[in-house]
């Protein structure tokens, strides 16, 4: 049967020419070493847990819509461009809304920010300990990679430099995106998920909403995390061109 790469059409469009077209006007606002070193931490934290899904067969993807190359065995070519772009393109939103508005340019609500993650991750993990009777390994991964790695472990360091406006747009729109990608993709059969809650709205699994809500957010954590460590004496906020 010919290959139909449904998916790797999706990144090339979604990911990859939105991150070169908005990397020209945000590149000279960049902290160019925290963004390259925070794109290579969230591409490896990324392949990790792709990985670890894909080896212990906790979702699948329809081999007719995979171009069906590997990077390595249980690592697809898709899932190797997903992650890399998809935490560029969250950096280059991120730091353009910080710029384009200039009221929103400084850090606010570090309180407010904590609360969103400890919230949010309280629901998420309250959903995982309801449904444990499905085993939904899907679910328990992400809060332990993305909830608890990346977004609490780093929050000590980063909640007072963490701009809420900006942050709110990778997230608006990454998970407007993801959702109608899941919603077709589950739909037409490009992917499945296996060890999951069994809750759906409209389709689409509830685990990929907390994946849709903390992926940016750990992504702009990683990467305030390095510009605070490259230049601890500096602000946060992103340079002007």
């Amino acid at each position: 049967m010919a290959h139909q790469p449904r998916y790797l059409e999706c990144i090339i469009f979604l990911l990859i020419i939105p991150v070169t077209i908005l990397n020209v006007p945000v590149w000279a606002r960049l902290r160019k070493k925290a963004f390259f070193l925070a794109s290579v931490t969230i591409t490896l934290i990324g392949w990790a847990w792709s990985y670890t899904l894909s080896s212990h067969g906790w979702w699948m993807f329809g081999d007719r819509f995979m171009s069906g190359i590997n990077v390595v065995h249980h690592l697809s070519l898709e899932e190797g461009l997903f992650h890399p772009f998809g935490g560029m393109l969250t950096l280059l939103l991120y730091v353009n809304a910080s710029c384009l508005l200039p009221r929103f340019s400084h850090p606010k609500a570090p309180a407010l920010y904590w609360t969103f993650l400890i919230v949010g991750t309280l629901v998420f993990m309250g959903i995982a300990w309801a449904t444990r009777q499905h085993r939904p390994y899907y679910l328990h991964s992400m809060l332990a990679t993305y909830n608890f790695l990346c977004c609490l472990l780093l929050a000590p360091f980063v909640a007072g430099e963490m701009n809420l406006f900006p942050l709110s747009v990778p997230i608006l729109v990454l998970g407007t995106v993801g959702y109608l990608w899941d919603f077709f993709a589950i739909k037409y059969g490009w992917w499945a998920y296996l060890a999951i809650t069994q809750i759906r709205l409209h389709g689409v699994t509830i685990e990929e909403f907390n994946y849709y809500c903390f992926a940016p957010v750990s992504a702009v954590s990683i990467y305030l995390a390095f510009c605070r460590f490259l230049s601890d004496h500096q602000p946060l906020t992103p340079q002007t061109a």
